[in-house]
């Protein structure tokens, strides 16, 4: 009983503190009447409490991180704060099935009576906003790779989980044909510009990232990569645990029948979901243009990330698909041949990660 109270009352202070964030937002900061920063404060500190008490580190590191960096700005707040805390919120009420009447008796860990009242899940007495979740988004950046988009086209389409939003960005000497796209998707075209660097990127996600906001899930989708048909729906499962998700590289070099698969502390773009403050960061990367965007991404982001979530024993995986013998090629290494490859002349490994959809690669 006093874990489940303390369920009710941690999304009470989150409710409250939620509430006093307006406050403080709206100018209603300041005045001895009127200041609300140590209410706001009170209650991320009584929040931090009861997530101890149910064993919600994660959760209580990201609370107590926050608080640390409202105090520390004199509750200089933004959006995004408030954002965080819905986003807490939002989780907590997921897991809270108590009735109204065990919900009035308040928690004997701190003696406070709980003024929530909780029937569905969705009412909050206290004036907490509703919480909204983000849209799942997809990006792809793609550019003079018509039959690699063809392939990506397919596989977005067998997606057991379509996203709200596909935003395709394109920078290739030759349009892509956009008659066969499906609703979801938004066509964005970037006319290649002199003197620009040969690695674009950076270029094409900025024009990408520009559309987003800090609840959306957003999944890479590299337009010459295969991705299975559970992978939107992985990424978005993945992202209600962490704010940057991903899993193991793979790489195969179709041209030269040769594979790696990599294992580190980073997962590569193409690999990688992400959202709240992973998406902020990674707009901060993209402002100086680097070409190493997933590198800066995972090692730079100090927020919640797990680099193994989404590998999955008994299921399939993205796999980098290099060196075609069509298309734009690749500027990385990946793209060149490498002695720390494997032979695999018979494809007998592509067939083990690409399962029946090896055959879509039978002519590259």
């Amino acid at each position: 009983m006093k874990t489940m109270k303390c369920l009710q009352c941690v999304t009470k202070h989150l409710a409250a503190a939620l509430s006093y964030g307006k406050e403080i937002m709206g100018n209603h900061g300041q005045g001895e009447d009127l200041d609300h920063r140590i209410d706001m404060q009170g209650e991320l500190a009584n929040a931090e409490h009861h997530l101890t008490v149910l064993g919600e580190q994660k959760l209580r590191r990201t609370i107590s991180t926050l608080r640390h960096k409202m105090e520390a700005s004199n509750f200089a707040i933004d959006e995004h704060d408030l954002e965080l805390i819905r986003k807490a919120w939002l989780l907590l009420q997921g897991n809270n099935t108590a009735t109204p009447s065990s919900t009035k008796s308040g928690c004997k860990s701190c003696g406070k009576k709980s003024t929530t009242t909780v029937t569905d899940g969705t009412s909050v007495s206290d004036g907490a906003p509703p919480l909204l979740d983000g849209k799942i988004i997809a990006i792809t950046c793609t550019g003079d790779r018509p039959e690699q988009f063809a392939i990506c086209l397919m596989l977005m389409q067998k997606q057991t989980v379509k996203p709200d939003k596909w935003l395709i960005v394109d920078d290739g000497a030759t349009p892509l044909d956009t008659a066969h796209l499906p609703d979801y998707a938004e066509y964005i075209r970037r006319e290649p510009q002199e003197n620009e660097p040969d690695h674009t990127l950076a270029l094409n996600l900025k024009q990408a990232v520009a559309q987003l906001s800090f609840n959306d899930k957003v999944i890479f989708i590299e337009d010459d990569d295969y991705y299975p048909a559970d992978w939107i729906e992985r990424c978005a499962s993945g992202l209600l645990e962490v704010d940057l998700v991903g899993c193991d590289s793979r790489y195969y070099q179709l041209s030269e029948n040769r594979y790696k698969r990599i294992v580190e502390k980073k997962s590569v773009l193409a690999n990688t979901a992400l959202t709240g403050f992973a998406i902020t960061y990674l707009a901060s990367i993209l402002n100086n243009l680097n070409w190493d965007v997933d590198m800066r991404l995972w090692r730079g982001y100090g927020g919640s990330k797990n680099n193994k979530i989404l590998e999955v024993d008994g299921k399939l995986h993205p796999v980098g698909l290099k060196m075609w013998n069509t298309g734009r090629p690749g500027l990385t290494r990946s793209w060149t041949k490498r002695d720390d490859f494997y032979e695999d002349p018979d494809r007998a490994k592509l067939k083990e990660w690409l399962g029946d959809d090896y055959t879509l690669y039978e002519n590259y």
